[in-house]
């Protein structure tokens, strides 16, 4: 676009800047749209993340409060009145309660599941309260999603195993729990809705049967109390046979859910300040090339009488049009995408419901830095056009160009091996031509790039650590939970089943490790076999221990090093074992021993027969004693069904990333393109066809492709690896995996990117006005 120099008033001087904002604007549509749709974009994610990471928070912290949820838990042998009585009169203890919890089996459609039996007072307990969804408080309730799972509704009848015991209560009422917001079945890789079960009984029924309170439930005044009272209630209980405690913070599923709240919390931050960077780097390139075109237009503009500080407000318009329209967008549908997103995972979990406050301040921070971000990076732009003295804008502007440097060597070096047209060496020159230009370009492609890698790490890493659990480590295809640790009859009994290859003793239980603090960890013990391995994080077989193999997570929060000597609480008691070894351990850190240290075992692990699977599994289930069953292939199929939200989100990362590459890309390759619009008609006037020109772009970026491909996927991923980490929590641990084909997947997308972003660039060449174009020349 071109000013005519005619002389204006001075006071229509602002309409006519106004004019030629919108006028601008109008004219490179377009590429003003790319700029706000990445603004709107980084705008949206980081409300839509950081606004979910808010409401979960608020969600667990709320239903926690309303609750009434513990702050200490001590499982004992059993516990009496007067243990309790002194618990009471602890300084800081606020309330006590103690209550009975066995292990179980409820018999649903001939299924047996495995249950978790608490016993619950005449009224709520004071501690640990239960939300009723459905019903009333009764004698007998169950967890809303175990009973929506098997489609068991208020008033059905459940048939329960336990102790050898049967009973048939009648559902009174489907609760939630705020032990229970995400269940953590001890032993098992994950916990499916199906899988296992909390079911509530009245605890007259359970003493008539012969049950011993043997936990105790603790809310103390101040959290600055809490360890003390903790090791008060200890003491008081030492006689009672303690088998295990934890804090609040260490109870399993609130600890689950924590870890949790961290990953989202810096996903929240890390992937939304990406756009934003991306976002003032577009800006920045709009109105650096925008400038540039109208630096005649500065002069005429200067010639008029404008003051430098009138130019700045100028061009600072268009920034500030770009900011106030991206932000409001951005934030109303980032609003949206929260209120889904947090319902969505809510689904996943045990919760009723999920709170929404309004959270002003995210709000006001995201309109801030979505209005600022435009203007801060086209201020240094208008500021350096408004310094522009009249006789260097009169001039007009020239590139900086090299005339001769790697772009003409590189066509030498390439003639050298085949013969060159006139049209691919001239676009091999041009890409090195204009450096700036093409680490605009390259920038663009490159953050793409990241984006993607970013997205796709994830998904080698999960099929990494699924392929090594499921194929390397558990190798059994069945596993036998048993109800204490005398299980040598068990084993021999298993072995002689039709069907059965080989079977083996295991350990697995929680053990408390103490050094300073306490920290709870899964224990597995195993002898050498084939059925059980323990591989770390490279694939690297290791040997079952003469002493403890620790997560490497843990040691670290411990502060402990390999051949120290620590305590652990096992369910055999204290012991000291020495760390023979600190290990990445995948998925799920556990640490590791040797069965020589146990005097029994509390699991067998058993490998079938093919097509015998389903015959062994009924027929170990029937044994006395057996707690519960499980199959590798139910496991692995539950871990699956788990995983459909995590790929749900990888496909909304990438697609996220795709857009922003495109819009990014679309924006740098069309204003190349205007740019050079005066070479493109001097071609087209020499002689050049459309689709010649077309396919020298098209060389073009090609070239430049590549080049930021060898360059951006180190930088790729040494960005994903970072970002990568910052989800590693001390429950869940996944290596970082990337296979040749996320690098190949990479770099058809950014290809694939480039080449639809060059579309809109080729029409334009097409439908260029020779003419007009050869006025501005000569003008």
């Amino acid at each position: 676009m071109k000013l005519k120099t005619r002389l204006i008033p001075m006071r229509s001087g602002g309409k006519v800047l106004r004019l030629k904002v919108f006028r601008d604007i109008r004219s490179q549509k377009w590429m003003f749209l790319a700029v706000t749709v990445v603004l709107m974009l980084g705008i949206m994610l980081f409300l839509s993340f950081y606004l979910s990471y808010l409401y979960l928070s608020d969600t667990y912290q709320t239903f926690y409060t309303k609750t009434n949820f513990e702050d200490l838990s001590i499982e004992v042998m059993r516990v009496d009145d007067v243990a309790l009585a002194k618990i009471r009169k602890i300084d800081g203890v606020l309330e006590v309660e103690r209550r009975i919890a066995i292990d179980g089996e409820a018999i649903i459609n001939g299924k047996r599941i495995p249950v978790k039996i608490i016993s619950i007072p005449e009224s709520q307990p004071k501690i640990n309260r239960l939300y009723i969804s459905e019903g009333e408080y009764s004698s007998f309730l169950v967890l809303e999603k175990f009973a929506e799972y098997y489609g068991l509704n208020v008033g059905n009848t459940m048939e329960l195993e336990f102790g050898g015991n049967r009973i048939n209560p009648r559902i009174g009422g489907l609760v939630y729990s705020p032990e229970y917001i995400m269940i953590v079945e001890e032993g098992s890789i994950v916990t499916s809705p199906g899988s296992y079960g909390v079911v509530f009984v009245k605890e007259d029924l359970l003493k008539r049967l012969g049950y011993d309170y043997n936990e105790v439930k603790i809310r103390v005044v101040s959290e600055d109390t809490r360890d003390e009272v903790l090791n008060r209630a200890l003491s008081t209980l030492k006689g009672y046979g303690v088998v295990y405690y934890y804090i609040s913070d260490n109870q399993p599923s609130k600890k689950l859910l924590e870890e949790d709240l961290k990953g989202f919390r810096s996903l929240a931050i890390l992937f939304p300040s990406f756009f934003m960077i991306i976002a003032v780097f577009a800006t920045y390139i709009l109105l650096t090339r925008m400038i540039r075109e109208q630096i005649g237009n500065i002069a005429v503009l200067r010639a008029m009488g404008l003051r430098r500080s009138e130019i700045v407000l100028h061009y600072l318009t268009y920034p500030v049009i770009i900011g106030f329209t991206a932000t409001p967008l951005g934030v109303i549908l980032g609003f949206m995408s929260a209120s889904i997103l947090t319902s969505s995972y809510i689904d996943f979990l045990n919760l009723p419901y999920y709170v929404s406050l309004p959270h002003y301040d995210i709000f006001g921070y995201s309109i801030v830095v979505g209005v600022l971000t435009p203007i801060i990076s086209g201020f240094f732009v208008a500021r350096n056009a408004s310094q522009i003295s009249i006789v260097q804008a009169l001039r007009g502007y020239t590139e900086e160009l090299y005339r001769y440097g790697f772009g003409d060597k590189l066509v030498e070096v390439a003639e050298r091996l085949v013969k060159l047209n006139l049209l691919i060496k001239l676009s091999i020159r041009n890409v090195f031509r204009n450096r700036r230009r093409m680490i605009f370009s390259s920038f663009s492609i490159i953050a793409s790039l990241i984006l993607i890698m970013n997205s796709m790490v994830f998904v080698d890493s999960m099929d990494y650590v699924m392929d090594l659990e499921f194929n390397k480590i558990l190798s059994y295809d069945i596993k036998v939970s048993l109800e204490d640790y005398n299980g040598k009859e068990k084993l021999k009994e298993i072995k002689k089943i039709k069907g059965v290859i080989e079977a083996h003793p295991v350990v697995e239980e929680t053990i408390l490790i103490e050094k300073g603090k306490t920290k709870a960890v899964m224990l597995v013990a195993t002898d050498y076999n084939d059925l059980y391995n323990i591989y770390n994080e490279r694939g690297e077989k290791l040997l079952p221990p003469k002493g403890i193999i620790l997560p490497s997570l843990i040691a670290k929060n411990l502060s402990i090093v390999e051949g120290e000597k620590i305590k652990i609480y096992t369910d055999f008691g204290e012991r000291e074992v020495e760390v023979v070894g600190i290990e990445k351990l995948p998925l799920m850190p556990v640490s590791y021993m040797s069965l020589e240290f146990y005097d029994g075992f509390n699991e067998i692990v058993v490998r079938v027969k093919e097509g015998s699977l389903e015959e062994v599994k009924s027929k170990v289930e029937r044994i006395d004693g057996v707690r519960k069953v499980y199959t590798v292939q139910k496991a692995k199929e539950d871990m699956m069904e788990l995983m459909g939200f995590f790929y749900a989100f990888i496909f909304f990362s990438l697609f996220f990333g795709a857009s922003l590459g495109f819009s990014a890309i679309f924006n740098t390759t069309n204003i190349s393109v205007i740019e050079r619009r005066r070479e493109f008609a001097t071609l087209r006037m020499i002689g050049y066809t459309n689709r010649e020109i077309a396919m020298s772009i098209f060389i073009e970026n090609t070239v430049i492709s590549i080049i930021s491909i060898v360059v951006g996927l180190p930088i790729a991923y040494a960005s994903a690896y970072g970002y990568y980490q910052s989800f590693q929590t001390e429950l869940y641990y996944f290596p970082m995996v990337v296979y040749p084909r996320t690098y190949l997947i990479s770099i058809i997308m950014i290809f694939a990117i480039v080449y639809l972003a060059l579309i809109p660039a080729v029409k334009y060449i097409s439908g260029m006005d020779i003419s007009r174009v050869t006025k501005e020349v000569v003008g």
